[in-house]
């Protein structure tokens, strides 16, 4: 984690937080996602590059946390 994860909104989900920081991570560990890093930002840039890029936005790590943190 990174020194601002400490001052970051517990759960203020329409920006970065420390609720999806958290689930970002975990969905790098092998056993959850094993994700990677293609694309950063929960935005709409990210929704225009996950069209662009289905087969690499299966398995980024902001597109899970989108998934797991942001649907209802």
């Amino acid at each position: 984690m990174y020194p601002h994860f400490c001052t970051s909104p517990r759960s203020q989900l329409w920006h970065g937080c420390q609720v999806l920081t958290l689930i970002h991570e975990c969905t790098h560990f092998t056993d959850v996602f094993d994700s990677n890093d293609e694309m950063y930002g929960i935005s709409v840039g990210l929704s225009f590059w996950v069209r662009d890029n289905p087969d690499k936005a299966i398995k980024n790590a902001d597109s899970l946390t989108c998934y797991v943190g942001l649907e209802d």
